[in-house]
Parts: C-alpha cells; sequence; structure tokens
C-alpha cells in the first residue's frame, strides 16, 4: 500500500489484499472533513449504480465520525512537522550519506534542511 502521507506507512495490510503499488488514502475522524467526504463518496455510488449497501455503509460510518467529532473534537487536517519533505539541494549533507536511496525518491531522505 501506497500512503500519501510517509507517517501512515505502519498502517500495513496483513492479508495482503491490497498491491503493495496501489495507492490508499485514510481519513481520520478527527479531520474536520472526512464526513463529509464519505457522504459525498457514498452519494456518487448511488447515482452511479454502486452497491447500495456498500453506500449505506459508508454513510453510517460518516454518522459515526460525527458522532465521535461531536463528544472528542476535529480539526482541520495537517501534517507533523517531521513529515516536510525537503529537496536534494536543501540537504544539510555536503556529501548525502545515502544517495542511492535520495534518488530512488527523489528527495532528501535526511529530513533536515539547511539553516
Amino acid at each position: 500500500m501506497l500512503h500519501a502521507r510517509k507517517d501512515y506507512n505502519r498502517i500495513q495490510d496483513p492479508e495482503n489484499k491490497i498491491p503493495a503499488d496501489e495507492p490508499v488514502f485514510l481519513l481520520r475522524g478527527q479531520d474536520k472533513f472526512a464526513p463529509h467526504l464519505l457522504i459525498k463518496w457514498a452519494g456518487y455510488m448511488r447515482l452511479n449504480g454502486g452497491d447500495l449497501e456498500m453506500a449505506r455503509m459508508v454513510e453510517d460510518h460518516a454518522q459515526l465520525m460525527i458522532e465521535w467529532q461531536n463528544t472528542h473534537s476535529s480539526k482541520l487536517p495537517d501534517l507533523p512537522k517531521s513529515s516536510k519533505v525537503y529537496s536534494k539541494d536543501e540537504c544539510i549533507f555536503q556529501y548525502c550519506p545515502h544517495p542511492e536511496l535520495c534518488e530512488q525518491e527523489g528527495k532528501c531522505m535526511c529530513q533536515k534542511a539547511k539553516k
């Protein structure tokens, strides 16, 4: 599974039902937009002749998110500070300690920027 956020890479599919190279996106209950997005998604399912049971399941899950937000809190989505991605040119190392990895990823994997 390819997560949009690298800090979510620890969330995996132990039964390997999702191919390793398939992009996935996780919406959390604390995400202010998540319930609305799920309701819209379910609406698209209905409008396009999708599985009505699945659409209802997603709507029910959106309702759970709304209830959770009402008893806890919600916020705008954000990234942890350590998730900032730096270009190879922003690396603090004069000579990158792992150039093959940085080249493969197309960005600095040192997770540090020049001051």
